[in-house]
């Protein structure tokens, strides 16, 4: 079993590197408007970086999800009724 403290971290980063995306993303742009092409440049890379280690953490959230949901006991027939 995974441990929920890995799951928690997962889930902040599946809920704050879309917000860190969007900040600068909207940073780049306005160094563009700016005139300032080489910020923009490097603001775009690291927003690109961000972006694979979201879609990673979201591969990874899935993944753990489904080990966990392995090691939970299936309902007993008895149960029903």
């Amino acid at each position: 079993m995974i441990p929920h403290r890995v799951v928690a971290r997962l889930i902040v980063g599946a809920l704050g590197l879309p917000i860190a995306l969007c900040v600068l993303y909207a940073l780049a742009k306005l160094l563009e408007a700016m005139q300032d092409f080489s910020g923009a440049d490097v603001l775009g890379r690291v927003n690109l970086g961000l972006f694979a280690l979201w879609a990673i953490n979201l591969v990874a959230l899935l993944i753990v999800s489904a080990i966990n949901s392995l090691n939970d006991r299936p309902p007993d027939s008895t149960d029903i009724g």
